[in-house]
């Protein structure tokens, strides 16, 4: 290809919105960076934002990102919004959301993606508000109906059905009028949501109906949530012989792991554990997601069913699918058993990481983002340090045959093998222990509680060397209070 004209841009992003993006993902593939001139990055990243080709934005926009901080220079801000586009989608969602914030007051699109960040975190009425204001920036186009739609989204999640209702009024007569009949069919699958919460499911159907119509024909993530409210509506209808219907959700979820919607599996089991009341299923999600905003809301959704998730103190993740596993292994014990050096925690928290999420597999950027938390990613040699650390813990696994990581086309995912199960505390779910000490001083403080403890009680409890429990009581220092001398030398937690 030639260099980048905008002209060029603009027929992609036309292409895109009729639905032949996978055309346009091939020949953004191909880019260098000598195609593409400084003035088209903004449009470059846009494109590969919308396409979910993140990493191709990234790698395109960072030598110049780059080269404007060694100049001391200042990036384009529309250029870093679109970079900062692209960090949210491979889940750098802290230094995505410190760039945006810079760039808020200087490029209004900073708002669009902010607003992403609250969908992604289950802050809902914080991204309608955001929506609300960047809609005050956009003239009539194509993007300011992207953006209601998405308005219209987060308004029927807060509950705001009137609002809710009298947008998608006014968005389905305007996308009719201008023939966008692929986001007319998700605003119709956004419109079902309202029937369906409100115990319409006659009428929630024969919108989804015609959701389906606009959208069979490109099998994307519109046309599965399209399938997925069909199917929660119907098991609605069936009331007390919902479980007539579990063929039908396995042979959904299949399709869902087919297009990597692991959202949309989540999901489906969130309901169906409200729906046949199962406890066990609804620990499942609540262990297996690390959004505590999502997990406040199925605890609420399952207390309202008489059912207190807040109950449940422990949950054990078997690799049999539910089934008791031979093999019982603590979460806790294998991130504080073993070296406790620096060297060896990182491939720890990179478990720890790995095990707050049982539904999807998690970016390279994600999961440096988690790791290195205070650097930021670059696509030349952030994802080589992650997978050497991929590395280190495959080997940990392979060795304790508890289970391994899986490489799926959007990152890595921890399977355990038949036999093995992992308990899981809620402490260390509502309180992720990702700090090396912070983590240790947790276990100690539940195995010994107020009791006071020596160095050979520690190396006992935890499974370590005499000398590993002595270097973990000298890391802890003054987190610990000291009694006694010599060998009755006794240790507590300090309060």
């Amino acid at each position: 290809m030639k260099t980048l004209t905008s002209s060029q841009i603009e027929i992609w992003s036309q292409s895109i919105r009729a639905g032949e993006g996978h055309a346009v993902a091939r020949q953004l593939q191909r880019l260098k960076k000598g195609q593409v001139s400084e003035d088209l990055l903004a449009g470059i990243g846009n494109l590969a934002w919308r396409l979910s080709l993140p990493h191709v934005g990234l790698r395109l926009i960072f030598p110049y990102i780059k080269r404007q901080h060694d100049l001391k220079g200042e990036p384009d801000p529309d250029v870093l919004v679109e970079f900062a586009g692209c960090l949210l989608e491979i889940g750098a969602h802290s230094e995505s959301r410190e760039i945006l914030r810079k760039v808020e007051s200087r490029s209004p699109r900073a708002k669009f993606y902010l607003a992403l960040h609250g969908f992604k975190n289950w802050d809902y009425e914080g991204a309608a508000e955001l929506l609300s204001h960047y809609l005050q920036t956009l003239s009539p186009s194509y993007h300011r109906h992207v953006i209601r739609v998405n308005l219209a989204s987060a308004l029927v999640v807060n509950r705001q059905f009137a609002e809710a209702r009298a947008l998608l009024a006014e968005l389905r007569e305007d996308l009719k009028k201008e023939g966008h009949l692929l986001l007319l069919g998700n605003s119709l699958e956004i419109a079902s949501q309202i029937d369906y919460l409100e115990g319409r499911h006659a009428e929630s159907l024969r919108t989804l109906a015609e959701a389906e119509h606009l959208l069979s024909g490109t099998r994307n993530a519109g046309w599965l949530f399209v399938k997925k409210w069909e199917f929660l509506n119907r098991i609605k209808q069936k009331g007390t012989h919902v479980h007539d219907c579990a063929g039908e959700l396995e042979k959904l979820k299949k399709l869902a792991a087919d297009m990597a919607s692991w959202e949309t599996i989540r999901d489906l089991d969130y309901h169906w554990g409200l729906f046949t009341r199962d406890s066990q299923l609804l620990a499942k999600v609540y262990f297996g997601s690390p959004v505590a905003r999502y997990r406040q809301r199925l605890a609420d959704a399952a207390l309202a069913e008489g059912i207190d998730l807040s109950a449940i103190q422990e949950w054990v993740w078997s690799g049999s699918d539910g089934a008791s596993p031979l093999h019982l292994e603590s979460l806790q014990d294998l991130v504080v058993g073993g070296d406790s050096s620096l060297h060896a925690w990182l491939p720890k928290r990179l478990l720890l990481i790995l095990t707050s999420d049982i539904y999807a597999p998690f970016r390279t950027g994600q999961l440096f983002a988690q790791i290195f938390t205070n650097e930021h990613y670059s696509p030349e040699t952030s994802p080589d340090r992650v997978f050497q650390l991929v590395s280190r813990l495959k080997k940990i696994l392979k060795t304790s045959g508890i289970g391994e990581l899986k490489a799926e086309r959007n990152g890595y995912q921890l399977l355990l093998k038949p036999a093995y199960g992992l308990r899981l505390d809620r402490d260390w779910i509502d309180q992720p222990r990702l700090d090396r000490l912070d983590a240790y001083r947790s276990v100690i403080n539940g195995r010994f509680r107020d009791r006071a403890f020596g160095i050979r009680d520690l190396s006992e409890s935890l499974g370590v060397s005499l000398r590993t429990a002595n270097r973990i009581i000298k890391d802890l220092g003054s987190s610990l209070d000291k009694s006694g001398s010599g060998r009755a030398t006794r240790y507590k937690v300090a309060a």
